[in-house]
């Protein structure tokens, strides 16, 4: 690694300017203090309710401009793992993993001679359902001053930049956002219940935070009696006694509204699945109503059942309505033949 001389340059030049404003009395400039450790953070941002993925990321330490180092070195091994990564109470979802390097053998890196050498930190993330959208920066600029002590070259100054030029102290911020799915289904009761009836139903679904950047991907299955089918549009659907939908690619940690469009003739219930779990029930047609808040969408089963029960009354007399007329004239046909009837018998006797 040769002596990088843009930066030697612009120290030079910042020495000279601040000089330059130097006066009389004025106050002394605070050295920063020397240090041969490179520390930064890896945060890896989650949804609430989604595991820990214990997701992988590799850090390198490479030379610039085409300088390649004698050896370029793995930080902490191989990579670091998020597997131990500790959570803030204040941000219990970030899961925040302090990194340490500590330049100790220079050589290894082409530091030779005393001066100034530029290198890059570089991220390699997991590909572990990584949200691309927050995994930038994936490098900082660092520069390395390096001084004699005795018959050895020893780092003394550690910097990091930015792209545009900013002393900062890195953070590699990544994403990680896992899929669940859910299920809403109808069921249809009652002595007089029409099963055949298709009932109408508006469904949205609200994304978390860290998963909001991604595009939305879901796969809405339609299964019944006769098999199942894809619709191509899944906020609005209907479903008949026995049918339900099928809801994949949700991020953990979405919530979801579902509507029905309410018949007079049947009363409409809600039963919900979250996680698993049988979380309530209730009379009505809206989840958010009935619950007082959206449906859960957590690893394991998630479910909106909705029961209709026929609340019509039938009176059973046996005579079909549509047929009314038919009967009354042949009624009134034959009280006319017994008429005739009686009326020839009278005149007889």
């Amino acid at each position: 690694m040769r002596l990088n001389k843009r930066f030697a340059a612009l120290i030079l030049s910042s020495a000279m300017i601040m000089s330059m404003n130097v006066g009389v009395g004025a106050a002394t400039t605070t050295p920063a203090p020397e240090t041969n450790v490179l520390k930064f953070q890896n945060i890896l941002h989650m949804d609430k309710n989604t595991t820990n993925p214990a997701a992988k990321y590799a850090y390198n330490i490479e030379g610039v401009e085409g300088e390649e180092s004698a050896v370029i070195p793995q930080i902490q091994g191989k990579n670091i793992s998020t597997e131990n990564a500790v959570a803030p109470s204040a941000t219990p979802n970030d899961f925040i993993t302090d990194v340490e390097f500590t330049f100790d053998n220079p050589s290894e890196l082409g530091i030779t001679h005393a001066g100034e050498y530029e290198f890059k930190l570089v991220e390699t993330p997991d590909s572990t359902n990584t949200v691309d959208e927050l995994n930038d920066p994936h490098e900082y600029k660092i520069l390395v001053t390096a001084k004699n002590d005795g018959d050895t070259i020893s780092v003394n100054h550690v910097f990091v930049y930015n792209e545009d030029g900013e002393k900062v102290e890195p953070v590699f911020e990544e994403a990680y956002v896992d899929y669940g799915e859910f299920t809403v289904s109808k069921n249809v009761v009652g002595e007089y219940a029409d099963r055949s009836k298709e009932f109408s139903f508006s469904l949205s679904i609200n994304k978390p935070t860290v998963s909001a950047n991604v595009s939305e991907n879901y796969v809405v299955t339609k299964y019944g009696k006769n098999g199942s089918t894809v619709l191509n549009d899944y906020k609005n659907f209907t479903l008949a006694d026995g049918e339900y939908i099928k809801v994949t690619g949700v991020a953990i940690g979405s919530t979801y509204d579902v509507t029905e469009t309410v018949d007079p003739e049947y009363d409409p219930s809600i039963a919900l699945t979250e996680g698993g779990q049988k979380t309530g029930s209730g009379d009505g047609s809206v989840i958010s109503s009935v619950f007082n808040k959206e449906a859960l969408v957590l690893y394991d089963e998630n479910a909106a059942d909705y029961t209709n029960t026929h609340n019509k009354e039938i009176t059973v007399t046996g005579v079909v309505m549509n047929n009314a007329p038919f009967i009354v004239m042949i009624l009134a046909g034959v009280a006319a033949i017994a008429a005739f009837t009686l009326l020839g018998y009278k005149r007889r006797h």
